[in-house]
């Protein structure tokens, strides 16, 4: 899947419905100010990237077909928003 396809379908597991596209999903919840107020859940979005932040500066997001899901620093390219959910 995409990476706003694995981020609806993580939080849709929990009852969360968000949509499928990753512009979309910045504008959902309320936005966390930095990523040092961010809580592991929150969307971190970069604009036509979204991940699931997982704490301590890692976050999970589905990459690309070959790497798949993946796991990496939260802050490795610019930050739009980030968003908590729950």
């Amino acid at each position: 899947c995409d990476c706003s396809g694995f981020t609806m379908l993580v939080y849709g597991h929990f009852g969360v419905s968000i949509p499928h596209y990753s512009y979309s999903q910045e504008n959902y919840g309320r936005e966390v100010k930095s990523l040092s107020d961010a809580k592991a859940g929150d969307l971190i979005c970069y604009g036509d990237h979204v991940a699931i932040y997982m704490g301590n500066d890692k976050m999970v997001a589905a990459a690309n077909p070959k790497d798949g899901i993946t796991v990496g620093t939260a802050d490795y390219r610019k930050i739009v928003t980030i968003r908590r959910l729950v």
